[in-house]
């Protein structure tokens, strides 16, 4: 399988997805963060696109929030249930497993996702983006339902004008799978996104505080 290939298509979906057309902003927006929910082109579902700017360095920011086995969200994201390691592809690029606890009361089941991600990093700009990949030799338990994230891409930016000060920009493209019908998916995402970005907005602000 050519990880490099499946991940390089993963980014490029996900940096053309912030330039679409058709977005509309959520009701889960505030003066913190926005939230925006588009119709895929890939998957039955909506996808989101998220934006929030802190006043916290850009490395704090990529470690805190990405979804990658090494980041610390975990400390802060209820949500997640399980991130490991399952191989180094190269320096930048890594297969990974994630598990999600049930979200919304329960509404949303437990998920389970087997995913490729990469992490590019330049002077002012960090880019983490990937996507689900199928694997013969990590079968999915019965008890658990296989989500597939067609894509998702964090772009975390420097702010020029302001030493100290990150942009922090997201899109997710994911099919939850199962037997929810996706009107259900689609009003109960942006709820758990948005208690997601709240927390860990607060995570960030007591990081920087200490």
């Amino acid at each position: 399988m050519d990880y490099n290939k499946i991940v390089q298509d993963a980014k490029a979906l996900g940096e053309q997805s912030f330039l679409d057309e058709g977005w509309k902003r959520t009701s889960k927006s505030n003066d913190k963060f926005t939230i925006d929910m588009k119709p895929s082109k890939v998957s039955s579902g909506n996808m989101l696109r998220i934006s929030a700017t802190v006043d916290a360095p850009i490395d704090l920011c990529k470690n805190t929030i990405t979804m990658m086995p090494d980041s610390r969200r975990p400390e802060w994201d209820k949500d997640l249930r399980e991130i490991k390691l399952l191989q180094n592809i190269d320096d930048q690029t890594v297969l990974f497993y994630a598990r999600t606890n049930p979200v919304a009361k329960g509404v949303i089941s437990a998920r389970e996702f087997v995913d490729v991600g990469r992490t590019e990093v330049s002077e002012n700009q960090i880019l983490v983006y990937g996507c689900s990949v199928d694997h013969p030799n990590i079968p999915s338990p019965d008890k658990y339902v296989r989500g597939f994230n067609a894509c998702w891409l964090y772009r975390i930016t420097k702010d020029p004008s302001q030493e100290g000060r990150t942009k922090m920009e997201s899109v997710l493209d994911s099919d939850m799978k199962g037997w929810i019908p996706s009107s259900v998916i689609n009003s109960t995402l942006p709820t758990v996104f948005g208690q997601a970005i709240s927390t860990w907005l607060d995570f960030i602000a007591k990081e920087t505080s200490s």
